[in-house]
């Protein structure tokens, strides 16, 4: 449905405006990874293969990240990841630190960068409906891996390459199942939310850069129900039907910037891109924002989901706005 955005801003003059605070938070998947432990038939013998890879980045996973730290690095002062609790989007998180040349202060027992993690942004957080869903989608995406002729005996980092391939097939059907998007869209809204909050408190000489590390459906389900695609004729066309009109779901280390700028009076507004130029050309001519209020919304959700998972009190009671 198309309407009319309104270009209301509600700033003062240019002297109001400053001094300005600027924020870049970066929703992004987790870089390419190892196959994780399967069982694989040969199809000419059909002698079964046991393989027990990793979850870890790969080696092109791992140069991915520190690349995609390099970008950001330029035009920021701090690179700061937060990564869900998995251990491949902590990896992310500091190989693209690393790669920003930021210092790596905190380690843990072992040596390992210790990055900061959040809630709501890993498959073992979804509801027991929701969970169920991906159990069964699970044995798709090794099915479609499996057809590779010589999968089972390929080398690891290759092994992994026909995976993450194979991976769009269980992430399409996965998209079909409402309940998995609308719980994903929560989870990213939620720490997108809370990092927006913190974003006020940012002083004006400094440009950080907060890439939230995520997997596969997360950011395709929260810009399925919170992006803005505004036209060149002032309509906008909220959120989106089908992934491909994006152009696909993300690749590896690949993300979708909000850049909050705020005035000195405490005015925000937003500029949104994809990193990935190729991507972002589908939109020339358009801009890219979201929706707020939507994320507002889907925080309080998310909030109230985990309260009664928990039994206990939402950490943050939704507050009726007056008319």
């Amino acid at each position: 449905m198309m309407t009319r955005l309104s270009h209301e801003t509600g700033y003062g003059s240019e002297q109001e405006k400053k001094p300005e605070t600027q924020v870049d938070l970066y929703l992004m998947r987790h870089s390419n990874r190892f196959a994780g432990k399967g069982e694989w038939e040969d199809p000419n013998t059909g002698e079964k293969i046991v393989f027990d890879d990793t979850e870890n980045l790969t080696p092109e996973g791992k140069l991915r990240a520190r690349e995609f730290g390099q970008l950001i690095g330029h035009g920021h002062d701090h690179i700061v990841s937060i990564g869900s609790m998995e251990a491949r989007a902590a990896e992310t998180g500091a190989d693209i630190e690393a790669g920003a040349e930021e210092p790596i202060n905190i380690r843990d027992q072992d040596g390992g960068r210790v990055v900061n993690q959040a809630r709501g942004i890993t498959y073992r957080e979804f509801g027991s409906e929701t969970q169920g869903v991906l159990k069964n989608i699970k044995p798709m995406i090794n099915e479609q891996a499996g057809q590779h002729p010589q999968y089972g005996i390929l080398p690891p980092e290759e092994r992994a390459s026909v995976r993450q391939e194979a991976q769009e097939v269980g992430l399409r059907e996965a998209m079909k199942d409402s309940g998995i998007v609308e719980e994903a869209a929560e989870g990213v809204a939620y720490n997108l939310y809370t990092l927006r909050e913190i974003a006020k408190d940012v002083k004006p000489d400094l440009k950080p850069a907060l890439p939230l590390v995520s997997h596969g459906i997360y950011n395709e389900s929260f810009l399925k129900k919170a992006l803005i695609i505004e036209n060149s004729d002032g309509t906008h066309q909220a959120g989106f039907e089908d992934v491909d009109e994006i152009g696909g779901f993300f690749a590896p280390a690949e993300a979708f910037k909000i850049r909050i700028i705020r005035d000195a009076n405490g005015h925000e507004r937003y500029e949104c891109e994809f990193t990935d130029p190729k991507r972002q050309e589908l939109f020339r001519d358009k801009q890219l924002s979201v929706d707020w209020t939507i994320i507002e919304e889907l925080f309080h959700r998310y909030d109230e989901r985990l309260a009664q998972r928990e039994g206990r009190q939402p950490h943050w009671p939704k507050v009726e706005k007056a008319n």
